[in-house]
């Protein structure tokens, strides 16, 4: 069957987080037993996250803690869609990937997501310390065609969270915010405060498809200021 990685980070108490699916009945991750949604349909994947405690790692090293989410399509946590922010929180980038009506059930440890409409939806989650649910944002809502940036969303020295990429479609909502109808494909970048709420988006736009592809943040407070930070997006446009 398969197992995939694609998000790992690490706290500042030296906890290591890991972001996966799997498409087997059952996962064992770290000593937990994760189940798939039942009703899965044959070779689709549901999705993982789990905490590691500090120590010599071997294959028995047990988790902390694990949870799981997905529903009977293909959902996945994205490649790069873990970081973890000043206080142990999991940021992660869910997506439902299966276009044929078959949504994601249940985001991790939630009762499940806000219906995102053809059966693709993508979510930004947070997941506390100890693995609980805490809130969730749509990425596009009510629904439209979205790609993340390569990159994982990145958190600044307050814990806001800023995430990028590309979307499109008639009246859409980025992370809660207000409503645009893009120009083809459009970039954008959001930021969302600590506790999920919309900030800030700046969207770049043209006559032909422009994307935001990656995302970086950088801590500038050598500069004399203790709560100042950059945020660095690239792109392209056609």
């Amino acid at each position: 069957g398969k197992e995939t990685a694609t998000g790992r980070d690490t706290d500042s108490f030296g906890n290591i987080y890991l972001a996966g699916l799997w498409d087997q009945s059952t996962f064992n991750a770290g000593g937990i037993l994760l189940s798939l949604t039942p009703g899965t349909i044959l070779d689709s994947d549901d999705f993982f996250l789990m905490q590691i405690a500090p120590g010599l790692l071997t294959p028995a090293t047990p988790a902390a803690w694990a949870v799981r989410g997905g529903g009977i399509g293909n959902d996945s946590i994205e490649d790069h869609g873990l970081v973890v922010d000043n206080a142990g929180n999991c940021i992660v980038r869910i997506i439902g990937m299966d276009g044929n009506g078959h949504p994601c059930l249940t985001l991790l440890g939630s009762p499940g997501p806000a219906p995102m409409g053809g059966g693709l939806g993508a979510w930004i989650e947070k997941v506390g310390p100890a693995g609980a649910y805490v809130w969730q944002q749509p990425m596009v809502s009510p629904s439209g065609y979205y790609n993340p940036a390569k990159g994982r969303q990145v958190v600044d020295l307050d814990d806001n969270v800023y995430v990028a990429g590309c979307y499109n479609g008639a009246a859409l909502s980025l992370c809660g915010g207000p409503s645009h109808t893009t120009n083809g494909r459009d970039g954008f970048l959001v930021k969302l405060s600590p506790s999920g709420n919309f900030l800030h988006e700046a969207r770049y736009t043209g006559p032909g498809e422009c994307r935001a592809t990656a995302i970086a943040a950088v801590d500038d407070s050598c500069l004399g200021d203790p709560a100042f930070g950059s945020v660095f997006v690239v792109g392209s446009h056609q």
